[in-house]
């Protein structure tokens, strides 16, 4: 009896050695592959949550997005869309909802801009 319970300890032992090494070789891989993988600040921003409005503006812009408001007066619903038709790369559904989420300040922006450029 006492020698099935030093083997079954030997065991345990060894497992418990052999998951320790599988995780640190399982983390230096994962840190590998992150390491490796480019991340600009704005692709930072995106997955933080906190990427400027604007920034995310020329993101879809410069995708091939369009960013349509109603031509009335300034009295006029924050009303804004985004057309997503003539997409030349792809987008991350985040950096759309995150559009989404930010429409008064977009609408605030784009009406500052037409002010600005007459």
């Amino acid at each position: 009896m006492d020698a099935a319970i030093w083997i079954g300890l030997l065991l345990d032992v060894a497992l418990l050695v052999w998951l320790i090494v599988s995780v640190q070789s399982i983390k230096g891989y994962l840190r590998r592959i992150a390491i490796s993988l480019p991340v600009t600040p704005e692709q930072m921003g995106l997955i933080t949550g906190t990427i400027r409005t604007e920034d995310a503006m020329a993101i879809f812009v410069k995708a091939g997005g369009k960013i349509v408001m109603p031509d009335a007066d300034a009295d006029a619903p924050l009303w804004v869309e985004f057309d997503t038709s003539e997409l030349t790369s792809p987008l991350d559904p985040e950096l759309i909802d995150l559009l989404i989420d930010r429409k008064s300040t977009i609408h605030a922006i784009v009406r500052a801009r037409e002010k600005g450029s007459r």
